[in-house]
């Protein structure tokens, strides 16, 4: 069975879609898992068809174009799991579908979750890992040490250095997804 995992920004040009595609280049083509992107806000640039930030690092073979997507009910709906990089868009899909609460995290909040549920060793108060990753990762919310997750800053408007360090963030956040979806 197919799972979707859906990345979330502002305008859907710089973060998300980097992300997807990073996350699509990790897995592999035969992973099981589907992997998109969407905008909180990016109704206006699917009218005027902006492309993705320039100035992102290319990842991959996948140089397909690509076009802005606002975020929809539907996509929030059809997602397994929604990786969203501010507490801000984080909040907007929850209150576009307040049932997604359950499978909607923040970027750091994916890492740090992800990184937990990849340990060797779980600790004696969580339980044993599942044939479901998804699962696992939202179970680590209940056992897995809380830190204070920051926002990955938008760099659309800034310079190359700002572009690199916000690709960094996000692939530090997609190493430690795809390794646990990937077990």
């Amino acid at each position: 069975m197919t799972q979707t995992v859906l990345f979330v920004c502002t305008a859907n040009i710089c973060r998300s879609p980097y992300a997807a595609r990073a996350l699509r280049h990790a897995l592999g083509a035969d992973s099981g898992f589907e992997v998109f992107s969407a905008g909180v806000r990016s109704e206006w640039l699917e009218l005027v068809g902006e492309p993705a930030c320039p100035e992102m690092p290319a990842v991959g073979s996948d140089d397909a174009p690509h076009a802005a997507t606002q975020l929809t009910a539907e996509l929030v709906r059809d997602a397994d799991l929604i990786v969203a990089f501010e507490a801000a868009h984080r909040a907007a899909i929850v209150d576009l579908i307040p049932r997604a609460q359950i499978k909607t995290y923040t970027a750091r909040q994916v890492e740090r979750l992800a990184r937990a549920v990849a340990a060797p060793t779980w600790p004696p108060a969580a339980p044993a890992p599942s044939e479901d990753p998804l699962k696992d990762l939202n179970g680590a919310r209940s056992w897995a040490p809380f830190a204070e997750d920051h926002d990955v800053t938008d760099p659309h408007g800034d310079g190359i250095e700002a572009h690199q360090a916000c690709a960094a963030e996000i692939d530090a956040v997609i190493t430690a997804l795809a390794q646990v979806l990937q077990r």
